[in-house]
């Protein structure tokens, strides 16, 4: 018997619950053909234009010899444009809807326009794109089981993996490479993995992160990742909370990565249970990456103070797995005295909290050791918080001297003047 089923286009790109989500078959007997989009890792990026023309199924797998001759039965035939970037928060497009014999179609193929397609920037201007065809292109959708179509009718969604989609070439200024990535899926028969991702403030309190990716694997955690398959990603959202949704039941590897910029390490959870119909809660904790020293240390203060002021400075310790060191054993130093000095609690031959003061206007340097652990500030006194001391300049030092960012990322760098004498210097003009 003919049911009619819907065919979506659906995008899952941040952690929230999908809006038009359907529990079960929608009862009409129409099948309904859906379009979402994973997560898309470009912020620069505006649209992602992607001309839809058709969409089939067949009765038989599009691998082996019965792949030429295979039967293709047109489910939708929007022949329009859907920006896959408005495809958030699972929100769905619909391409078509159409009656189909109930049973199994372990194919699924779409056909787009590259000629018709095409992605921008904020800006508005066009992104250069290579296609590496044009015209119509036929891309084949990975079928994880057959799509298994009941009499009731129900919805097929089709997951346009954008991040996979379209890579980066050299830099985000020289455009994209197209390599299509889709996958299909029957909507009642999947369930979701869903959770918030957390990090470490440097006060050591865990705070839900502001950015990020969450990868779901199929795979053997006794092998190299490298033989691990991505079934589907989603995007951290400003919260800290994301949702992978779409997937078909079982256990899966799930992976969590901090965004660019942070000193925080990926991740990895496995067993993951997903069921039909169900959303399996799962919060993740990043700890900190070890640098080579088993952890780091941070100094925690204000590094503007007044003639005569006194603040407090604390020494914030985390081991290599993020988890906050209470400890005496932690020494102090100021580079002049005369300008700031240091404070030990009574009776004390060492301790993360100490008392800082300033006594004349210029630059210090505050560090403080514990262990392998080291970590400094720069302290500016002066009575309006700009300081001003020294002679003329003998030394530029660029403080920290080298670093690693990411594309797209900001990285904060300090010039340091001193005289002759090796006196930090301040209130001088600067060209960059």
């Amino acid at each position: 018997m003919k049911r009619a089923w819907w065919i979506l286009a659906v995008a899952a790109l941040v952690g929230a619950c999908a809006g038009d989500r359907t529990a079960g078959p929608v009862g009409d007997g129409m099948t309904r053909i859906l379009l979402t989009d994973s997560p898309f890792p470009y912020d620069s990026v505006g649209r992602v234009d992607v001309h839809v023309v058709r969409v089939a199924v067949s009765r038989t797998a599009d691998t082996g010899a019965a792949a030429a001759s295979q039967e293709w039965i047109t489910v939708a035939e929007p022949d329009r444009v859907f920006n896959l970037l408005e495809l958030r928060d699972g929100a769905t497009a619909l391409l078509g809807e159409v009656e189909l014999t109930a049973g199994e179609y372990p194919a699924l193929r779409m056909v787009i326009n590259t000629n018709l397609s095409n992605v921008s920037w904020r800006s508005g201007e066009d992104a250069a794109v290579d296609w590496q065809h044009p015209g119509e292109i036929t891309l084949n959708a990975l079928v994880e089981g057959a799509l298994a179509v009941p009499e009731a009718g129900g919805r097929i969604v089709i997951d346009f993996d954008v991040g996979r989609s379209f890579a980066s070439i050299a830099e985000p200024a020289d455009g994209f490479l197209f390599i299509p990535w889709i996958r299909a899926v029957n909507d009642v028969t999947t369930g979701e993995i869903a959770g918030t991702l957390y990090g470490w403030t440097i006060e050591g309190e865990s705070w839900p992160l502001d950015g990020g990716v969450v990868a779901v694997y199929r795979g053997d955690t006794t092998r190299s990742p490298a033989t691990w398959s991505l079934a589907a990603s989603a995007p951290v959202d400003r919260d800290g909370s994301y949702a992978v949704r779409y997937l078909a039941p079982r256990d899966y590897i799930v992976q969590a990565t901090p965004a660019p910029g942070t000193d925080l390490a990926a991740a990895t959870v496995w067993p993951v249970p997903v069921a039909a119909g169900t959303r399996t809660m799962l919060d993740i904790q990043l700890q900190r990456a070890d640098q080579g020293i088993g952890g780091f240390l941070r100094i925690v203060g204000d590094t503007g103070l007044a003639v005569g002021e006194s603040t407090t400075y604390f020494a914030a310790i985390f081991d290599a797995m993020g988890d906050s060191v209470l400890t005496d054993d932690v020494s102090w130093f100021t580079s002049d005295p005369s300008i700031v000095s240091i404070t030990m609690p009574a009776g004390t031959g060492g301790s993360q909290t100490v008392v800082v003061t300033g006594h004349a206007e210029g630059y210090a340097v505050i560090s403080a050791t514990s262990g392998s652990l080291s970590g400094e500030v720069y302290v500016r006194v002066g009575d309006d918080g700009g300081g001003g001391s020294g002679g003329p300049v003998a030394t530029v030092v660029l403080s920290p001297a080298s670093q690693t960012i990411q594309l797209g990322d900001s990285a904060y760098v300090e010039a340091i003047l001193r005289d002759a004498e090796g006196r930090l210097l301040s209130d001088r003009s600067l060209t960059w």
